[in-house]
């Protein structure tokens, strides 16, 4: 006895898929099938945007995914990197046997700058610190070219002030030891741009040891006395020079 096969026509076409990814589930009107071994696309090539600082941020319209294992760049740049901050850095010198620290880089960007000398010490006992400013030029070196006012506490219980209406820096931190332990550490704001229409202003506060262990401490604030396109400013001892410490400056954002 023979036994026929008859082959069941196939009745329905297979066709690539055509899912999209969506928000909401939705019917289909297609009535094509696919195979169990399809490439669904789920996922497509584009680059994910990179993150900045404040961004806001979107739903999204994309009806594909990115992949799990994609990335996004993040800014590089300071005045948009995510670190939150509302400072950013203009410049640092690292003192090593240095006659001078000197930060450039200051211009009409910022309306503020924070200024910030840390662990300096000298090579020479029982010196002051004081302060300048510059332009294109360099640095203002004039003998009359400075107004200060330094106020003064130490622990043994003294105090008293100080100032000049013509001299040829910024007072910024009384005489200091420069033993073990002895130094100079001070925080400053310069109150207006580089390109600023009024005389630059710098008000501060320091502390220091001096060469009997004494502590000290400080508010000060000084003046170049007319008005200047200013790009630097630049701190040294009164002789001699930094051994260690660093100087550093900040813009300050207001938006």
């Amino acid at each position: 006895m023979s036994i026929v096969v008859t082959p069941i026509p196939r009745l329905i076409d297979l066709a690539a898929p055509a899912f999209t990814l969506g928000t909401a589930n939705a019917a289909g009107s297609a009535v094509t099938a696919v195979a169990s071994d399809a490439t669904l696309l789920a996922f497509d090539t584009t680059l994910p945007d990179a993150i900045t600082f404040g961004q806001s941020g979107a739903v999204g319209s994309s009806t594909t995914a990115a992949r799990r294992s994609h990335a996004h760049a993040m800014a590089t740049d300071p005045t948009t990197a995510a670190a939150g901050s509302s400072l950013v850095l203009i410049g640092t010198e690292v003192a090593s046997d240095s006659a001078s620290l000197t930060v450039d880089g200051l211009d009409s960007t910022y309306d503020s700058y924070m200024l910030v000398g840390s662990d300096l010490k000298f090579s020479t006992d029982t010196r002051e610190l004081y302060m300048r400013v510059g332009d294109s030029g360099g640095i203002d070196s004039g003998a009359t070219d400075y107004k200060y006012a330094f106020h003064y506490h130490r622990s043994d219980a003294a105090h008293t002030a100080v100032g000049s209406a013509g001299a040829s820096y910024i007072f910024v931190a009384a005489a200091t030891g420069n033993v073990a332990g002895e130094g100079i550490g001070f925080f400053a704001v310069l109150t207006r741009p580089g390109d600023g229409t009024t005389k630059p202003t710098i008000s501060g506060f320091s502390s220091d040891y001096d060469q009997n262990s004494v502590f000290t401490t400080a508010e000060w604030g000084g003046v170049r006395d007319s008005v200047i396109v200013l790009t630097q400013l630049q701190i040294y001892p009164q002789s001699g020079d930094f051994v260690t410490g660093r100087f550093t400056v900040w813009g300050m954002k207001h938006a």
